[in-house]
């Protein structure tokens, strides 16, 4: 597990685990890599991180890759948004 970046790079102190998760998410959507996207959204909310804190990370991200990358990230957070209200409620 040492060799894999939740063994070496996620336990580092320099950064807290909601900022990786803002930076992880950001660049997942950049990438348009929906699926993983969809998974670390789920870990930032695991890790602390607010639905605010998800879409702004996306729409940041999207200033430089593309709007459509970021709308459609955020389309994803808003269903993960959705899907924990209806846990909750």
């Amino acid at each position: 597990m040492e060799n894999t970046p939740w063994g070496f790079l996620w336990p580092r102190e320099q950064l807290s685990l909601q900022s990786r998760s803002l930076i992880t998410v950001a660049i997942l959507a950049a990438l348009d890599r929906h699926q993983e996207l969809e998974t670390h959204i789920r870990g930032a909310r695991r890790n602390g991180c607010s639905f605010e804190e998800i879409i702004e990370a996306i729409l940041h991200s999207g200033v430089y890759s593309g709007m459509p990358t970021a709308v459609e990230g955020a389309r994803i957070a808003q269903r993960i948004a959705t899907e924990e209200q209806q846990v909750t409620s």
